[in-house]
């Protein structure tokens, strides 16, 4: 038989964790957790509110650009209201009606489309079913985003009367991101073909 050495015969150092030290480790763990899941969901929601704010404002650039553009090339400028303009742009074989209208946080464009002899005497008021509409913005938070002046700088009040004397027209489109941010964009524009005298 062999014989036992010594060393074989003392008892192994397995000491382990106390209570304490386990529970002092599970309190600093939840600690560190609740610190990153805190910084996570706030860089998550700071994220979702830049790509909301983003998105309101690329959608406002966008429809900003085509009404100014077909401000700019109004041949002539029909109506000049405060929530609505109506514009006709001639495109060399055609005649386009439009009609840009604010209502109920809607910035929506209505189009017809006549030929060049086609065109009705009153394209300001002949919409039929042929005409199209397109919603540009559902977030207007502004319902009156037109102002107009005419061509000696003057303010204008904003009526069906007063569309022969614009010369510029001033937008201001204040928009509202899903998650409650405010963007505004503005420009102004002058109408090339005005009916009326410089």
């Amino acid at each position: 038989m062999r014989r036992r050495t010594a060393r074989s015969l003392t008892p192994r150092d397995e000491r382990g964790f106390t209570l304490v030290e386990v529970l002092v480790a599970i309190v600093i763990a939840a600690i560190v957790g609740g610190l990153t899941v805190g910084v996570v969901a706030g860089s998550a929601e700071q994220e979702r509110s830049t790509t909301s704010h983003v998105m309101t404002l690329n959608e406002g650039k966008t429809a900003l650009e085509r009404l100014t553009r077909d401000i700019r090339a109004a041949d002539p400028v029909l109506e000049a209201e405060s929530d609505e303009i109506v514009v006709v742009v001639r495109d060399g074989s055609s005649i386009r009606w439009r009609r840009w209208h604010a209502s109920e946080g809607v910035l929506a464009v209505e189009e017809q489309q006549f030929g060049l002899g086609e065109a009705p005497e009153g394209w300001d008021d002949a919409p039929t079913e042929s005409t199209t509409t397109q919603t540009l913005l559902r977030s207007l938070d502004d319902p009156e985003p037109f102002s107009y002046r005419n061509a000696a700088g003057d303010d204008l009040e904003a009526d069906e009367d007063v569309a022969e004397d614009v010369r510029v027209v001033r937008v201001q489109l204040v928009l509202e991101s899903s998650e409650g941010s405010g963007v505004s964009l503005h420009d102004e524009v002058t109408v090339r073909n005005a009916r009326g005298g410089e």
